[in-house]
């Protein structure tokens, strides 16, 4: 995959890196080191603290973004990659604190049973009910068991009895999510999936089974794996596109990166915080003031909504600007969802970080955070439209495949002028082809310069360059300014297309 692609994004007005403000200082500080320690590139470890900081939260804490809709922090995040990217090295090292979470949990429960084992034997009379604890012969653990923090090799049904135990959270780190995504169960994996990434509550019948089991409420699932870009067809059904990898956060630039020999970057005070950070979360619905019999219920401030709205309107006109078929375009609606669940676990952090107090009350979803949640979103959907197969090829033969010469110029000074000229008129036409798409979505409406500069796909281009474009399409008569200030433009509308009348007979021959 060619960096063409990124540039494309940058010329959408989409950024090609995960924006710096979205954790704490210190939690960036720690995966940027991770990256470089591992040396990986840096998205890489943005996938693995995500899905940690999602799994500590827990399915405790939800955001009311409306009377009928809440959302849970748990992701789905898929990275997409090469083999030899050093990804279980950042797996390692980001879910220690949650390891030794769950070693702390095993342990607890196993100390519970031993108290169980001796209060039974201490009853020798048998009258007391800690006899039945023995007298239970029907094979079920009763809930004993340790509920698991982080699964592995896991199937479709062994997460639902996972689930069962009632975890407050659960985190799969597979490997390889092809091995998960193409298991030979007609499917059915698939859609328990697609079900625990919506969190919808969860009851399984099975034909073996007298009875069905208990429904799960609210299931807590965070899924984090690697998939190569080879393999990325296994993540669509063979009876077609069920949605599935619609529901994925998916990061990497697919492009290949020279072997390097990993920095000694290790930061202990910063693996440090990060431990710290990562056990208040787990603890954040006992431990936040606003909290309530263990719940928090998380509100949106209003201007947090509208900045929502901005950006839902921004990633419409970007998916004008690349023709996105009709058949994608519930992908917008599917990064909706991602804007109050990455807005509540930056709340979150920032919480556990210490920023409204030692005990301070999580709060409502501010402006901030939900502009932060805006780029990450802004972010994730330009890694989407590069590895969606519909798209990928086109953003580099249909809007960004540059104008150059033959050969390279090599040290040439007239070829390197010239190919200097050729990337300029490139950019120039390419500018032009966005706005009149952006000009023809609003209709016959007169749009500012000052709009044009602040929001769509033209961001990234200065006001110079803007005016220029305007300019040329009023000179050919595509279009008109609003006034005599030239501050305003409307385009022509397009002529009306009257349908051919048809003869019952010969064909009617035009005379002058």
């Amino acid at each position: 995959m060619s960096n063409r692609k990124l540039q494309f994004l940058q010329r959408l007005g989409l950024p090609i890196e995960f924006p710096s403000n979205f954790f704490p200082r210190s939690t960036e500080a720690y995966r940027r080191t991770l990256a470089k320690g591992a040396d990986a590139p840096d998205d890489f470890a943005v996938a693995y603290v995500l899905a940690a900081l999602a799994t500590a939260i827990g399915k405790h804490v939800r955001v009311l973004v409306q009377p009928t809709w809440s959302v849970r922090a748990h992701l789905f995040i898929s990275v997409i990659g090469f083999k030899g990217g050093s990804k279980s090295a950042l797996g390692e090292q980001v879910f220690a604190p949650l390891i030794k979470h769950e070693e702390a949990l095993t342990a607890k429960a196993a100390a519970d049973a031993r108290c169980r084992m001796n209060d039974a034997y201490d009853d020798e009379d048998g009258d007391e009910e800690d006899g039945d604890y023995f007298d239970d012969d029907s094979g079920d653990d009763g809930g004993r068991e340790a509920p698991p923090v982080i699964a592995t090799d896991v199937t479709g049904p062994a997460v639902v009895r996972l689930l069962g135990l009632a975890p407050r959270q659960l985190l799969i780190n597979a490997d390889e999510l092809a091995s998960l995504f193409i298991r030979n169960t007609s499917g059915t994996d698939r859609q328990l999936f697609c079900e625990l990434a919506d969190g919808r509550r969860r009851r399984q019948y099975r034909a073996s089974q007298r009875s069905s089991t208990e429904p799960v409420e609210a299931p807590h699932v965070c899924l984090v794996g690697c998939l190569t870009p080879d393999l990325l067809k296994t993540a669509y059904s063979a009876r077609g596109d069920d949605g599935f990898l619609d529901r994925f956060l998916l990061l990497g630039s697919g492009e290949s990166r020279r072997a390097a020999w990993p920095e000694d970057v290790h930061d202990p005070d910063l693996s440090e915080a990060w431990a710290r950070l990562i056990d208040r979360l787990l603890k954040i619905e006992a431990e936040a003031l606003d909290a309530v019999d263990g719940q928090l219920n998380v509100t949106i401030e209003l201007e947090a909504i509208e900045r929502f709205r901005n950006c839902i309107d921004k990633l419409n006109l970007v998916a004008d600007a690349v023709r996105m078929p009709e058949s994608q375009r519930g992908t917008v609606n599917k990064m909706k969802g991602f804007l109050p669940k990455l807005a509540l676990i930056r709340r979150c952090i920032r919480w556990a970080a210490g920023e409204f107090g030692a005990e301070g009350r999580l709060g409502e979803i501010s402006a901030d955070d939900a502009e932060a949640a805006c780029e990450a979103v802004a972010f994730f959907f330009g890694r989407w439209l590069i590895w969606r197969p519909e798209l990928s090829s086109g953003l580099v033969t249909d809007g960004s495949e540059l104008i150059g010469l033959a050969t390279p110029p090599g040290d040439d000074p007239v070829l390197l002028a010239l190919e200097a000229e050729a990337a300029g008129a490139q950019a120039g036409i390419r500018l032009i082809e966005r706005l009149a798409r952006f000009l023809r979505s609003h209709g016959s409406k007169p749009v500012s310069i000052s709009a044009l500069a602040t929001a769509g796909p033209m961001t990234t281009v200065s006001r110079e360059e803007l005016q220029a474009a305007c300019e040329w399409l009023v000179a050919r008569g595509h279009a008109s300014w609003a006034d005599d200030t030239q501050e305003a433009i409307c385009i022509t509308p397009l002529p009306s297309r009257e349908p051919a009348r048809r003869s019952r007979g010969r064909h009617m021959v035009a005379t002058p």
